[in-house]
């Protein structure tokens, strides 16, 4: 519960849930590019695609939020990988 309660933070924090008007999501989507690359980067990056996604599909304020969770929760098992790890192929 508490990762759950952590995540619906993270996108209100970044608005990821919100529903934007026409032509103002695809600039919305914009303001993620660009980003410095890291785990945590991508999976906001993921959210934010996946919620305006939805929102382009007409899917329902409830299915955009779990879209964007679905994003935001995508690499979770990398958590347990130890930081030495991290960008090994």
């Amino acid at each position: 519960r508490l990762i759950l309660s952590k995540c619906k933070e993270i996108l209100q924090e970044f608005q990821l849930a919100q529903d934007y008007p026409g032509k103002s999501l695809a600039k919305e989507l914009s303001r993620f590019v660009g980003m410095p690359r890291s785990y945590y980067t991508d999976a906001i990056n993921l959210a934010a695609i996946a919620a305006y996604f939805a929102q382009a599909l007409d899917s329902s304020p409830l299915q955009r939020e779990d879209a964007a969770l679905a994003g935001l929760l995508h690499n979770i098992g990398l958590a347990q990988l130890p930081t030495e790890a991290h960008g090994k192929k």
